[in-house]
């Protein structure tokens, strides 16, 4: 692989397999490279500045860039398509107090740090399912009977209320409840003082 003056490259990173450099480079775009034949597999554009470094997944499915137009890029690295755009960044143009973007070792979070001294930390989901699973698990409870109903919404709660023991539906009679329904019985709800 051989680089032109002009490309000026910035950084260059290996993935975990040691069969793709990924690059970065001052004219806006970082580039996948076969590592063995040194021919450029994908270009990587979207940034509206030069780009300061890029780094693999741990499992080499995704590529990380940031810019110094203030932000930080995941790529899905087999195609070239940008995934997401994740801001906040503010680059130091000396370059001298930046932390570059990584993976976690499990390649589900992103972390990087600006010259505003903040490290910014951003949760991957491999699915949409993966991220609605994981905002029912973060919400501290559900709506109550009369929550829901000025909400409009259906009074039966959602099962998942109950399967994960949010208040207030986190009681043994919503769970055999549930148990009911499941069955194809329609048992009537639970009353709770506190609805």
């Amino acid at each position: 692989m051989v680089l032109r003056e002009s490309d000026s490259v910035e950084s260059a990173t290996f993935s975990a397999d040691g069969r793709r450099v990924v690059t970065a480079s001052f004219d806006r775009n970082a580039r996948i490279w076969n590592a063995e034949t040194g021919e450029i597999v994908e270009v990587l554009r979207g940034h509206i500045n030069q780009v300061q470094a890029a780094r693999f997944s741990p499992n080499g499915q995704y590529l990380v860039t940031m810019s110094y137009d203030n932000t930080v890029r995941l790529w899905d690295s087999a195609t070239g398509t940008e995934i997401a755009v994740l801001e906040g960044l503010r680059p130091d143009e000396s370059m001298s107090h930046n932390i570059y973007p990584s993976f976690s070792p499990d390649g589900r979070l992103i972390v990087a740090a600006g010259a505003d001294g903040e490290a910014r930390l951003w949760r991957l989901f491999p699915t949409t399912q993966a991220l609605v699973d994981a905002a029912k698990k973060s919400i501290p409870r559900c709506l109550t009977t009369n929550e829901r109903k000025a909400a409009f919404l259906d009074p039966e709660p959602p099962a998942w209320c109950i399967e994960l023991q949010k208040w207030p539906n986190d009681t043994q009679a919503w769970k055999d409840w549930l148990a009911r329904r499941q069955t194809g019985q329609k048992p009537p709800m639970p009353k709770a003082e506190t609805q």
